[in-house]
């Protein structure tokens, strides 16, 4: 028997839309017959988004609101401080991190090892992920400033990869806020538990001040 999947057209950038049973086959079909539209008459400005069980396609709008009316970004003053000298504690194997992202679909994710460093003389540990076909660290955030000076979701941001040593750079002034901060339309992951962090991070982009949600 086929395997079915569920498919969902989004309104904008990723609305997953009512879903429909559909056969590997049938999908196939589907994302064909959307690439063949979008080009011909979007210029390729669609493609298809993968969350879980359910697939979408994702449309930009150059002429949306939200861009037309986008209000600009602002950050934290730049602070050496937050500039931080970390070691990856590596997990033999890599470990499976669950993931949640805004829709409430939890996926598992890999993470190569924890990050610890020092604030104020105390250790903290957290969690990166380790995309597909990336060497970068992936990090989601959340501080004592999210949903008040930061957005409420957490933020993000990317570490380089360890020296030789395991040594690594964290540079929470560049921290930014995903894209469900602009737009109800978006399937931001959300930052797991264990990297909710105690303490304040004033550094990195501050909460859009357009933000409706």
């Amino acid at each position: 028997m086929s395997k079915k999947t569920t498919v969902g057209i989004a309104h904008s950038d990723a609305d997953l839309g009512k879903p429909a049973d559909c056969t590997r086959a049938q999908l196939d079909i589907v994302k064909g017959m959307i690439r063949d539209i979008a080009d011909q008459t979007m210029g390729g400005m669609a493609k298809i988004v993968k969350r879980g069980d359910k697939v979408g396609v994702r449309v930009k709008d150059t002429e949306s609101e939200t861009r037309r009316e986008f209000k600009g970004l602002e950050y934290y003053p730049i602070d050496p401080k937050w500039r931080i000298e970390a070691r990856l504690e590596p997990y033999t194997p890599p470990k499976a991190i669950p993931i949640t992202n805004v829709l409430g679909i939890t996926e598992d994710e890999t993470s190569p090892g924890a990050l610890a460093f020092e604030v104020d003389g105390k250790t903290y540990r957290i969690d990166p992920i380790l995309e597909k076909g990336e060497t970068d660290l992936f990090v989601m955030i959340a501080d004592q400033t999210t949903g008040k000076e930061t957005y409420g979701a957490g933020r993000y941001l990317y570490v380089s990869p360890p020296d030789a040593n395991g040594k690594v750079v964290i540079d929470f002034n560049k921290t930014y806020s995903p894209p469900c901060a602009f737009t109800n339309f978006a399937t931001c992951p959300l930052p797991p538990q264990q990297n909710h962090l105690p303490f304040r991070i004033d550094a990195g982009e501050k909460k859009y001040t357009g933000t409706v949600h």
